[in-house]
């Protein structure tokens, strides 16, 4: 029995719809959440933006509402330092290397690891 059948047993009772109930675990949705607001945040949809003007005295004072983009050229840097040189395949055994190598080459996976999305990259790093 491999660790996943043994997982599903321990927690799920042999439910055949398992995979239902574990992503909707909390862990789950907050992972997903936490990627969904870093893509906003990313986006220019700042919490600051939706901040009410403010009255005071009866007055109404429109509320400055500034975002710095600190975060865009960070990321902008670390991928372009991460991507920028093609991928190294090392191994000890030569054989099976060299078949990788050959399936790399073949599948043209250099080009593809340069266009990699952007959402990609991120959901790596988170």
């Amino acid at each position: 029995m491999d660790n996943l059948s043994k997982y599903i047993i321990d927690n799920y009772d042999g439910n055949p719809n398992w995979f239902e109930d574990e992503v909707q675990t909390n862990w789950h949705l907050q992972r997903v959440r936490n990627f969904i607001d870093i893509m906003d945040y990313l986006d220019g949809k700042h919490k600051i933006l939706n901040r009410p003007d403010a009255v005071w005295k009866g007055r109404n004072f429109k509320v400055r509402k500034i975002t710095l983009q600190y975060v865009k050229p960070i990321l902008t840097f670390e991928e372009s330092f991460l991507l920028k040189n093609p991928v190294t395949l090392t191994s000890d055994d030569e054989e099976t290397l060299n078949k990788y190598k050959e399936i790399y080459k073949k599948g043209k996976y250099d080009n593809l690891d340069i266009k990699l999305p952007r959402w990609i990259y991120y959901l790596l790093l988170y």
